[in-house]
C-alpha cells in the first residue's frame, strides 16, 4: 500500500475501497461506464489517505479568510495556519527555512518525490517561459509553478494511520476493526448523541459515551450516518422511514473538484513513465525503490508536477488562482489501470487502447472553486446500502468556462520551448460523440470534459459549517451539530 506510483492499482481492491459511484447522467461522466462518476474512498485504517494521489495541498489563505467573514469565528487563515505548521514535518530544504509558514516538526511528512522525468523539468521550465515563478505553494505564495508535494517519507507513502498510529502505543485509543457503524445513538429529549450502534463479526454492539461522540465518517459517510440516525431533511427521512430527531440540511451543498482527464499529448522521445517497464523485474526500478526508496515508483500516484493560475486574468502571476494544473508522468490513456479506475467506457478504452505502451504526457485542468453543487440522499435505511450521490458537475456555466480556460492553458505551456523540445504535440483525437464539433473549439472541450470528468477526490460541504444566521448549516463553528449538545462531526 506504500509504493506511491500505484494508487490506480491500489484502488482496484474491494477490500479497502469503498467504491462508491454517482447516479448517471447526461451532463457530466458521459464517457464512464453506465454514465456514472467512480468516486473512490477508503475502507482501511488511513482511510482515503491509503489510496489517494498524495498530493499535499493547502487551501488558498483568502477561502479561509472569507470563512470568517462569512461569520465563523476561528477560521481565519491566522488561526489555521498553527494547525497545518504542528501537523507537518516538511523534508524540502527550501520550505524548512520558511518557519512563518511551514512546519518541521509534526508527524505527516511532506516531501518532493526523488525521482523527477524530464517531462515535469519542462514543465517547470515552461511555466517560466510564461513568467510565472517556482513556488512553495503551501507558503506565502500560492500562484505559480511547482513540483507536487507529497506525504512522502523516504520514498514511501506517508498516510494517515503511518503517521498516527503506525509503531505508537496510545493508551487512551482503542480501534475495533472489521466494523460497521449503523448508526449514532441519540437522546431525542435531550438532543444529545450518548454512543454508537455497529456490527462487528455479525454481531450488534453499542458503546456509550462518556464525553462525546465524534462523526469523522467523511463527505460521505458523515451524512449516511447522520440520516440514519434521525438527522437530516425531515421529508427524505419519513420517506426512508426513519424517526426524524432533528431536521437539517445534511446531504446538501455537495462539492467537488473536478478536472478533464482526457488532456493527452503524444512525445516523441522515452520521457515519460510507462508502467510496463517499471514494473518489469528485469529492470532495476523495483530494487531502487524497496533498497533505497528511489526511482519512478517514488511518484504520487503518476502526478508529477502542479501550477496554480488564474485564467480569467492570465496576465496576472500573483494573487488568488481559480485554476490548478495537475502534470502528469504520463497519460491515463497510457496505463491500463488508470483506464480501468476511472471507468471509462468500452469505445473511449478501444479508442486510445494504441498509446499503452508509448510514451505521452497527460495534464488535468482542475477548478478551484465551482459554482456548482451536488446533493446526497438516502437509498434505503439499511447502513450496507450506499446513499444516492448526484454530483450535479457543471450545472452552472461558469464551472465550463473555466474548464475551458484552464485545457487553453495546459495547452499553452505545451507549447513553450522547453516541452516543444520534447516533441510535445497535443493528441487531436476524441469520443465519438464530439467528433461533430470543430477541434479546438469551445463546444469541442465542453463535450470532451462532460465525457471525461474525473473527480480530484474532493468531496466536501455535505454537514455545511456556519453561524447561527445560515438556515443551511448543519454544524456550528465548533463544527458540533447545531441545537444539540457536544456533538462535532
Amino acid at each position: 500500500m506504500d509504493i506511491p506510483l500505484l494508487t490506480s492499482f491500489l484502488q482496484a481492491v474491494d477490500d479497502i475501497n469503498w467504491k462508491y459511484e454517482t447516479e448517471p447522467s447526461d451532463n457530466y461522466c458521459t464517457g464512464m461506464q453506465g454514465k456514472r462518476c467512480k468516486w473512490p474512498r477508503g475502507k482501511v485504517m488511513g482511510g482515503s489517505s491509503v489510496l489517494n494521489h498524495m498530493i499535499a495541498t493547502r487551501g488558498n489563505a483568502w477561502d479561509y479568510d472569507r470563512w470568517a467573514e462569512l461569520g465563523n469565528e476561528g477560521w481565519a487563515f491566522k488561526d489555521v495556519l498553527k494547525y497545518f505548521k504542528k501537523s507537518e514535518n516538511v523534508q524540502i530544504p527550501e520550505a524548512r527555512k520558511d518557519r512563518t509558514y511551514r512546519g518541521t516538526n509534526g508527524p505527516v511528512s511532506l516531501d518532493h518525490a526523488p525521482f523527477r522525468t524530464p517531462l515535469l523539468n519542462a514543465f517547470l521550465e515552461g511555466g517560466q517561459e510564461l513568467g510565472y515563478n517556482l513556488v512553495d505553494y503551501n507558503g506565502k505564495e500560492q500562484m505559480g509553478f511547482s513540483q507536487i508535494q507529497g506525504s512522502l517519507y523516504r520514498g514511501y507513502r506517508m498516510s494517515s494511520n503511518r503517521a498516527y498510529l503506525h509503531n505508537r502505543r496510545i493508551r487512551n485509543l482503542h480501534v475495533s476493526k472489521k466494523s460497521m457503524v449503523h448508526k449514532v445513538l441519540i437522546d431525542k429529549a435531550r438532543k444529545q448523541a450518548t454512543g454508537v450502534e455497529f456490527v462487528k463479526h455479525g454481531q450488534r454492539i453499542r458503546v456509550y459515551a462518556n464525553k462525546e461522540v465524534i462523526l469523522s465518517a467523511g463527505a460521505i459517510g458523515s451524512p449516511q450516518l447522520l440520516m440514519l440516525s434521525g438527522i437530516g431533511p425531515a421529508e427524505h427521512l419519513k420517506k426512508m422511514g426513519i424517526d426524524v430527531i432533528k431536521d437539517a440540511r445534511v446531504g446538501d451543498n455537495l462539492m467537488d473538484h473536478i478536472a478533464y482527464g482526457g488532456l493527452t499529448f503524444t512525445v516523441n522521445q522515452p520521457v515519460s513513465i510507462a508502467v510496463f517497464e517499471v514494473l518489469d523485474i528485469s529492470q532495476p526500478y523495483m530494487r531502487d525503490f524497496f533498497l533505497e526508496g528511489r526511482g519512478p515508483l517514488t511518484i504520487s500516484g503518476g502526478c508529477e508536477g502542479i501550477a496554480f493560475l488564474d485564467v480569467d486574468n492570465p496576465d496576472k502571476k500573483h494573487g488568488l488562482p481559480n485554476m490548478e494544473l495537475i502534470s502528469l508522468a504520463s497519460s491515463i490513456y497510457a496505463i491500463q489501470a488508470s483506464l480501468e479506475n476511472f471507468g471509462l467506457n468500452q469505445e473511449i478504452r478501444d479508442k486510445f487502447k494504441w498509446l499503452q505502451g508509448t510514451y505521452s504526457w497527460g495534464v488535468f485542468p482542475m477548478i478551484l472553486r465551482p459554482k456548482s453543487h451536488g446533493w446526497l440522499r438516502l437509498k434505503s435505511k439499511d447502513p450496507n446500502v450506499k446513499p444516492q450521490i448526484t454530483a450535479n458537475y457543471m450545472s452552472h456555466p461558469d464551472d465550463v468556462r473555466v474548464l475551458v480556460k484552464g485545457i487553453r492553458a495546459a495547452i499553452k505551456v505545451s507549447e513553450t520551448k522547453a516541452m516543444r523540445n520534447l516533441g510535445v504535440k497535443l493528441l487531436n483525437r476524441t469520443v465519438s460523440r464530439c467528433e461533430k464539433y470543430p477541434f479546438d473549439s469551445d463546444d469541442y472541450w465542453e463535450c470532451n470534459l462532460r465525457s471525461v470528468t474525473l473527480t480530484i477526490y474532493h468531496y466536501s460541504g455535505t454537514c455545511k459549517m456556519g453561524p447561527l444566521t445560515d438556515k443551511t448549516a448543519v454544524v456550528d463553528p465548533t463544527l458540533k451539530v447545531r441545537v444539540m449538545i457536544g456533538f462535532p462531526v
